[in-house]
């Protein structure tokens, strides 16, 4: 027999067992709850409370439903305790961080000249009625994402910053590791990076690096490290150790002294000296050549707050014609932060004129200092995945390197149904990233996997309908958020069962958990919003067919033909895919269609067993007047005596559902008799109900109405509100029906060339006196 034990006010915390065939509730209260005081201790079997004088006696017949609870009883000790409960409960059942706690989700959007203020009232109709609560377009958009910038993909320096979390694939500028530096080899200029990745492990494939648009591997000079995240990756060794770079522009001249200052708690440094027009000197006689120039410079260093200077000089010679920039390394003598001076001890030839012969070319400039420490450049205490990069700038790159883009995806368990184990693989699914946000290295205090519930078949279903989560984690936020935002985008929201994680997942449900009357509730009350719903969603996203830029697409609300005028903008974070996109906007429009009530009913706790996510049947005349809901008294073969009168009229079918012993739910056709009786006739083949039973009357397919538990309020004097909502299963069956149009990602029409002004002709050169063709 089935037992569900009620620990805790929250009925989220519920535990399933079973008991053996004839058992008495006695020895089953022994199993379910050892050590709880008897006095303390409710049972009922079919909505019915068993007495403890009589447990002894009684033993439910195989099938029944035995619910086991917790009672505060008399003592004011206990009850003060579950007082406080009450308190928290009433937070963390309806939701608490990851409900829907905050308004505003929707901001009003424009699309042209056409004002979307007066649809406004569609996000409070999303807030109040949506199992799966939308996210705040703000939270959700990534405006606050160090990755993104309104240029485009840009690498940034986010000291003490969030580091990231690929999740899913995604292209994006990943945020420096360290701080760029160049270095001269030769008569070129290098750049050498280090980005963040995040946490790892990722797949970071070098085929897709690029800068800007271009393949990193079409530019000259350039050697990558890849270190994708693992534990057992070794140190990169493009960028070994920690540096300090410091710009400068400093003309030197003959004989004028310059002095900068290191970094602190440096071992040892180096110069560039750029020569901006080259190097060399050049014959001025009727044969012109080139000649090999030298400038000598002196260097001096000396620890801050000392007084003796240590002193070396050094040449740099060439005969190059174009810039040229030179490195010179030395090293001090103890770690710490130096003055260091330079001063160019040769003259500048470029102004020489006392030999008639030559010409030179010799300006020369104190353009960089750098200080070295020895230490790795990172100290984190979890792997991350890296990508150093040294690149030849000369004659490539303009600037530094700070459009430098990855393709990622993340490598994390995920289920494999043909093995029924979770493998490490790169996967999209959310019920994987959910689970690795809990369980996973980016997460301060993870929780076990054996505290994970039901999430495989979860991934199962997202892959069933297709459902991907893509997303780079780099902005503040919580991990409530990160797991409702994931939870979304399969169609679901987080459940935290008391130490046990699962989702509540908006899908077509069959099963039965309760049923719901004015026999075992009351206070039934009933909101439509009268709201003014938008002609169309515009949805902000990267779209994955094009490089992951962001673009944006405008869906129509079911029923809507024609141009939008009045748009509200829809956050569904993490989806890529244009196509899901549209099926998941129009999703969100058959929500507001089919769902626009929200029904509320009280409840005493001791009877509560259903939680959030539950499919349940509700019945009551305020829904329909035929509605009855009574108990059966006595059943005759076909013939069931209830104890309420209900009322027939000819020519109309009508049906009765009872709640069984064990909990299942059993409808029957009924024979029509006019007029009012307590005894109806059952039709069909089906099973029957037994005295004690709860039945719901009314007319056929209307008896009761299929609700979704929302929320449970645990109120005063150990009372639950249950907020419920239409269950709808046609919202599942219209989405999937749905066909998103062809996406191209233009925007606007193509403009006509007789629209497009001719440019201003530019005249090279004018010829006059000429004759043409002759």
């Amino acid at each position: 027999m089935s037992i569900i034990v009620m620990q805790r006010l929250d009925p989220a915390d519920r535990l399933s067992m079973t008991a053996p065939a004839g058992a008495s509730l006695a020895e089953i209260v022994g199993l379910a709850l050892p050590t709880a005081p008897v006095e303390h201790v409710r049972v009922l079997i079919g909505g019915h409370v068993i007495e403890r004088a009589n447990w002894h006696v009684v033993r439910p017949k195989p099938g029944a439903e035995v619910l086991v609870r917790l009672l505060p009883g008399n003592s004011g000790a206990l009850r003060a305790v579950l007082t406080i409960a009450v308190a928290i409960a009433a937070i963390t059942i309806s939701g608490g961080l990851l409900g829907p706690l905050a308004p505003g989700l929707l901001a009003a959007g424009t699309l042209g000249a056409s004002l979307a203020g007066a649809a406004t009232l569609a996000v409070g109709t999303l807030l109040i009625n949506a199992l799966v609560p939308v996210r705040k377009e703000q939270a959700a958009s990534g405006d606050t994402s160090p990755t993104y910038s309104i240029s485009g993909m840009q690498n940034s320096l986010n000291p003490d910053g969030t580091v990231p979390r690929l999740l899913g694939e995604m292209r994006w500028a990943p945020v420096y590791a360290a701080k760029p530096y160049t270095e001269a080899s030769g008569n070129d200029r290098y750049i050498i990076a280090l980005f963040n990745c995040g946490y790892g492990p990722l797949e970071l494939p070098t085929s897709e690096m690029r800068i800007g648009t271009t393949p990193i591997s079409q530019y000259d000079g350039v050697t990558v490290e890849v270190r994708e995240g693992y534990a057992t990756d070794s140190p990169v060794t493009i960028y070994p150790n920690q540096v300090s770079e410091d710009a400068i522009s400093i003309q030197l001249l003959y004989n004028e002294a310059h002095v900068q200052v290191t970094a602190p708690d440096v071992d040892r440094a180096s110069i560039d000296i750029a020569f901006a027009q080259g190097l060399y000197a050049v014959s001025k006689g009727s044969t012109t050549a080139k000649y090999t120039w030298g400038v000598n410079f002196q260097l001096r260093y000396r620890k801050v707050g000392a007084v003796a200077w240590t002193s070396t000089g050094f040449n740099i010679s060439d005969n190059h014609v174009q810039p040229l920039l030179r490195t010179y390394y030395f090293s001090f003598p103890e770690r710490g932060q130096y003055e260091v001076e330079v001063k160019r001890v040769d003259i500048n030839y470029d102004d020489f004129t006392a030999d008639p012969n030559f010409a030179y070319t010799t300006r020369s400039d104190w353009v960089a200092l750098r200080g070295y420490r020895p230490e790795y450049p990172l100290n984190f205490g979890k792997p991350l995945a890296l990508v150093a990069v040294k690149i030849k700038a000369t004659d490539q790159l303009n600037g530094t390197l700070d459009s430098f883009s990855v393709l990622g995806r993340s490598v994390l368990p995920d289920w494999d149904r043909a093995s029924g184990a979770w493998i490490a693989r790169a996967t999209r699914n959310p019920a994987s990233h959910f689970r690795h946000v809990l369980t996973g290295n980016a997460t301060t205090y993870p929780v076990s996997t054996d505290e994970m519930e039901a999430i495989e078949d979860w991934h199962e279903w997202c892959a069933l309908k297709g459902l991907t989560y893509d997303r780079v984690h780099d902005a503040a936020g919580s991990m409530a958020e990160v797991l409702a935002d994931i939870a979304a985008a399969g169609r679901a929201s987080p459940q935290d069962r008391g130490g046990r994680w699962g989702v509540v997942i908006d899908r077509i449900m069959d099963v039965v958990r309760g049923h719901i009357s004015p026999r075992n509730s009351w206070g039934f009350s009933g909101r439509r919003p009268l709201a003014r719903l938008p002609d169309a969603f515009r949805i902000k996203f990267r779209d994955e067919t094009n490089d992951y830029e962001e673009a944006q697409r405008v869906v129509p609300l079911p029923g809507f033909y024609g141009e939008p005028g009045v748009v509200e903008d829809l956050a569904l974070p993490g989806i890529t895919d244009p196509d899901l996109i549209y099926r998941e906007a129009r999703r969100r429009g058959y929500e507001l269609l089919h769902r626009p009530d929200t029904y509320e009913v009280q409840m005493d706790w001791e009877h509560l067993a259903n939680t959030r996510g539950d499919l349940v049947r509700l019945s009551h005349d305020v829904l329909d007047r035929t509605q009855v809901s009574a108990r059966v008294r006595t059943v005759s073969g076909f013939t069931v005596t209830l104890d309420e009168v209900v009322t027939m009229e000819a020519g109309k079918a009508y049906a009765c559902r009872f709640r069984a012993e064990d909990g299942t739910s059993i409808l029957r056709s009924v024979h029509t008799v006019p007029g009012e009786t307590r005894a109806i006739s059952l039709t069909g083949a089906g099973p029957m109900p037994a005295p004690g039973d709860l039945a719901m009357f009314g007319h056929a397919a209307e008896e009761s109405l299929e609700c979704i538990v929302k929320g449970v309020e645990i109120g005063d004097d150990l009372t639950a509100k249950l907020i419920l909502i239409d269950h709808a299963p046609q919202i599942e069956v219209e989405t999937d029906a749905e066909t998103p149009p062809a996406w191209s990602g233009r925007v606007g029409a193509e403009a006509g060339v007789s629209l497009i002004t001719p440019a201003v002709p530019v005249i090279f050169e004018v010829l006059s006196g000429s004759i043409i063709g002759g």
